[in-house]
């Protein structure tokens, strides 16, 4: 394992409804991948939502749009997480899109944070 881009930043009040595009480099001879995302869901209701949405070179590779503040997306040649699409893993630039559907402040008033990290699984053919 590999870990090929990591990226952290505030949720701010102006991104509700906007999204965020976070690009990486994904090396040739990569088998399978892991996106781990994380984000501050603010209070219990209402509460912020935010999901990710994965391109390769060539298009859509899926989307995440359930209500789970901490989660690993699989996606590679034989297999991928439910709303991912499994298939060939080209090198070169991959998106990660967050989607900011709803921002919620705590009871701070913070928005909170947002995390990725996207760890790389070579392969042994």
């Amino acid at each position: 394992m590999t870990e090929i881009f990591r990226y952290s930043d505030a949720i701010r009040p102006e991104d509700v409804k906007t999204y965020r595009a976070h690009r990486f480099t994904l090396p040739r001879g990569v088998r399978d991948l892991d996106v781990s995302f994380d984000y501050d869901p603010g209070p219990e209701s209402p509460h912020s939502l935010l999901t990710i949405s994965l391109f390769d070179p060539l298009g859509f590779r899926g989307a995440g749009h359930r209500f789970d503040p901490s989660q690993i997306i699989r996606v590679g040649l034989d297999d991928a997480t439910p709303g991912f699409l499994p298939g060939p893993m080209p090198p070169g630039d991959w998106t990660v899109e967050v989607d900011f559907h709803a921002v919620v402040p705590n009871a701070a008033g913070s928005f909170g944070r947002y995390s990725l990290r996207v760890d790389a699984y070579e392969g042994h053919d």
